[in-house]
């Protein structure tokens, strides 16, 4: 594997420990169950993209990995939160740690970047997939986040907002 491939995984795997160690921290201080599972959600995504790419890593490259590291879709297993919650109980849900939730957003922002720049310095074609992968989880991720946030800090305009900029279920 090439000093550059292994530098590349090594940066993307003490970012992705960062993230997830941030955000186990968060889901332990929350008081929000939403919060909390939110964070905690997160942090077992960015477990799943520590494995993948360990899994790159230890193989010396890409022979017999697969390019795709998705983990799920943010938004099902939000809304998965929401459904275990009455209206009555999500309508006592407030913002218990905006500063956690800016930080995480621009944790998610620094990632999206890093897997850009990754995937731009790739020149195999497999290396590049793997990349834009994580980069589209990360988007999955700070879209998440977004949502959310708005939604404890602002609900009234969440209510308000256009369906295709938020997650329109929340309301229900």
């Amino acid at each position: 594997m090439a000093d550059r491939l292994k530098e590349a995984l090594q940066a993307a795997l003490d970012f992705e420990q960062r993230g997830h160690d941030f955000y186990m921290a968060t889901a332990g201080k929350a008081r929000n169950p939403l919060t909390k599972e939110v964070f905690t959600g997160l942090a077992g995504q960015e477990l799943i993209h520590m494995e993948r790419i360990q899994e790159v890593y230890d193989n010396l490259g890409f022979q017999g990995v697969a390019p795709s590291p998705q983990t799920g879709n943010m938004e099902r297993f939000i809304r998965g939160v929401f459904d275990r919650f009455a209206k009555e109980q999500r309508d006592t849900w407030a913002m218990d740690n905006a500063e956690a939730y800016d930080y995480a957003k621009d944790l998610e922002r620094r990632s999206i970047a890093m897997y850009d720049k990754l995937a731009g310095e790739s020149e195999n074609p497999v290396e590049k997939r793997f990349f834009e992968a994580l980069r589209a989880e990360e988007v999955q991720h700070l879209n998440a986040l977004e949502n959310v946030y708005f939604f404890l800090t602002r609900t009234g305009d969440w209510f308000a907002s256009q369906e295709d900029r938020v997650w329109n279920w929340m309301n229900m």
